[in-house]
């Protein structure tokens, strides 16, 4: 296995004292509750992650092998969600719980909250608690499971087995290219998308999952591509992609496999290759 580091950001030491996990995932539609203590009363960062959290699912990259790309929804129900919520307030707080409605949402996808979750500072204790009932069959999954989980680089939602498209991956020691080929060709709002797609997983992957050498304070990746466009194919370049490789590209694998579902067909992806 390749020398790679989890995301730590000072975080895990709120593990002990205070983590719980209790999750079972599942196409229909399900609450999430999520409880943050701080030790001191700061929640600006964690509303930045509970945007991340919604990103990830809306687009694509929540579901796993375990739901299709293109099931996955999350919205907010309850809690503040921008900065002018938090000043609606009045009031500084050292705790704040969100009440999510979600459906297709794999039960690895947990990891992932977690370490969205644990870059806000100081955090204390942290509760992700699902309105279903945990079991023993494989889309259940518990803190007692997750905790060691937290510190292997390839725990992470896996792709979707049939994407609808080919896709060929290359390791790249440094660098990362994306190659997008349509079906048919792309008119530019389609472009934008395709374009729009990647940013948005960049921008949720970079400081939440696994890098291989550097420290994870920093971004796993650059967040400005160099990119070009044919008539049926984008090219995306990132000079720098410190990132595990197949855990962060499975999640831009599912975003894509939505897009190919929604709104353009795609017929291969390849990742990894010089530009």
């Amino acid at each position: 296995m390749e020398d790679a580091k989890t995301p730590k950001f000072d975080h895990y030491g709120f593990v002990e004292a205070g983590y719980a996990v209790q999750y079972r995932g599942s196409e229909a539609t399900q609450q999430l509750t999520i409880t943050t203590k701080f030790a001191h009363p700061t929640v600006t960062s964690a509303v930045s992650s509970i945007r991340t959290i919604l990103n990830f699912v809306n687009q694509g990259m929540a579901g796993g092998a375990e739901f299709a790309p293109w099931l996955g929804k999350a919205r907010v129900l309850d809690g503040p969600t921008d900065r002018k919520a938090m000043k609606a307030l009045r009031t500084s707080v050292s705790s704040m719980t969100w009440l999510l409605e979600i459906e297709a949402v794999s039960p690895l996808f947990m990891r992932v909250m977690t370490d969205c979750l644990a870059r806000a500072p100081m955090l204390e204790s942290l509760s992700i608690v699902g309105s279903l009932a945990v079991d023993d069959a494989p889309l259940s999954v518990t803190d007692r499971k997750l905790t060691p989980k937290l510190s292997d680089p390839d725990f992470y939602p896996a792709a979707w087995p049939t994407p609808g498209f080919v896709v060929e991956r290359v390791d790249s020691p440094q660098a990362l290219t994306v190659a997008v080929a349509t079906t048919v060709d792309m008119d530019e709002s389609v472009a934008k998308g395709l374009f729009a797609c990647i940013d948005w997983w960049c921008s949720s992957v970079s400081q939440n999952y696994a890098t291989r050498h550097r420290k994870s304070s920093s971004f796993g990746m650059h967040l400005f591509p160099k990119t070009a466009l044919k008539k049926r194919e984008i090219l995306a370049r990132f000079e720098v992609h410190d990132l595990v490789l197949y855990p962060s590209t499975n999640a831009l694998l599912n975003a894509l496999a939505r897009f190919h579902h929604d709104v353009h067909p795609i017929e291969r992806v390849v990742l990894g290759e010089s530009w």
